[in-house]
């Protein structure tokens, strides 16, 4: 059985719909008999995705999910820059509301999100092109940290600043998705064993999940819940590890926003959002070790040996460039080199018209002439 606050997300996600739809989604994902099929949380993602499917079928006055309505809706769907995995998921979120909300399963949308699906795994996940070494983030996070304490007070300024730059640092060494760093609780981080605790309903698995943390990041944490964060509750303590402004709990959608806005000015030049950190970690222990390219997958709790296959050409890529960059740089210092060393080799010498006005500027000055 759902809460009435689970069962109040799921009735928001549908409250586009035609009434016997929701009525059937409703019954359907928050029971009074038996467990629901989803989490709320996906259940209102689902929910959302065919909301906008019916948005856009009202404007092309199409009815229902139909084979032209799907047509027009891939074809919008990438005129908005969707990729195909995104499309693909798109779909398959149709097709399941159509499956409890219709008396059959239309098999033709079945064979399409197949075949979608089949063009999506084909192309390279977009995330992945732009991927910030996770030894940058963890130096930027420090910096921020560093930065709040320069302020010389625990205004909510520099305690949003401590408090950024501390999620930075945290989500590197434990790559949750949002929903599980946003749900973090106090009682969840163990300090002494250094190591944090992610609730199965936070997960999108739906296991525990156990993450370690170096002593530095257990240290900022103690001076976190020691030091900041208590300045700025009011009332009860909700128990919650992030709070916002005003004390109270500031869950993935507040953190999500802070990191863009944090590192929007980055020394990598875009902001990234807390999953970002997932690719940064997976990337970056598949870069330093080849060999143990499958702990990217464990870490992150991917079942798919494809997405770790990712990852390896992502990290292969960044080392063929900064092997590429070294070669460079060696040899602009070896130009450089040759040049101070008046073109020993003969591989940097001089011209020969360059040689003759030289000899004879100096056969000028050696005679009196100044040329004018």
């Amino acid at each position: 059985m759902i809460s009435d606050r689970e069962r109040k997300i799921v009735e928001s996600a549908c409250r586009l719909w035609p009434v016997d739809e929701q009525a059937k989604w409703i019954a359907a994902m928050a029971p009074g008999i038996g467990a629901p099929t989803w989490k709320p949380v996906t259940q209102a993602v689902v929910a959302r995705v065919y909301s906008r499917y019916l948005m856009m079928a009202e404007r092309r006055e199409l009815v229902g999910i139909s084979p032209d309505g799907v047509r027009v809706w891939i074809v919008e769907l990438e005129s908005q820059g969707c990729c195909p995995r995104t499309i693909a998921g798109y779909l398959y979120a149709i097709y399941k509301v159509s499956c409890v909300v219709s008396a059959e399963r239309p098999e033709w949308l079945r064979k399409t999100c197949r075949r979608i699906d089949l063009a999506a795994s084909r192309t390279r996940k977009k995330k992945l092109a732009h991927i910030v070494p996770a030894e940058q983030i963890v130096q930027f996070g420090l910096e921020t940290i560093l930065r709040a304490k320069r302020i010389g007070s625990k205004s909510w300024l520099a305690t949003q600043l401590f408090r950024d730059g501390l999620l930075l640092v945290y989500g590197i060494h434990g790559p949750e998705r949002r929903r599980a760093l946003g749900s973090v609780n106090i009682s969840d981080v163990d300090l002494d064993q250094c190591r944090t605790t992610y609730q199965s309903d936070a997960i999108k698995g739906g296991f525990t999940s156990v993450r370690i943390m170096p002593v530095l990041v257990a240290r900022l944490v103690h001076e976190w819940l020691a030091d900041w964060r208590p300045l700025h509750l009011r009332g009860g303590d909700h128990g919650k590890l992030w709070i916002a402004k005003g004390g109270r709990a500031a869950g993935a959608a507040a953190l999500t926003a802070a990191m863009k806005s944090l590192t929007k000015n980055a020394p990598w030049g875009y902001p990234i959002t807390p999953h970002r950190l997932r690719d940064a970690a997976a990337t970056t222990i598949v870069e330093e070790g080849p060999e143990v390219a499958r702990l990217a997958s464990i870490i992150l709790g991917h079942q798919s040996e494809a997405t770790t296959r990712e990852y390896t050409e992502t990290a292969k890529k960044i080392a063929a460039s900064r092997a590429a960059r070294q070669l460079i740089s060696d040899a602009r210092e070896n130009a450089g080199r040759t040049a101070r060393d008046g073109g020993a080799g003969g591989t940097l010498a001089l011209l020969p018209t360059c040689k003759a006005r030289r000899r004879g500027r100096s056969s000028q000055r050696s005679s009196g002439c100044t040329g004018k």
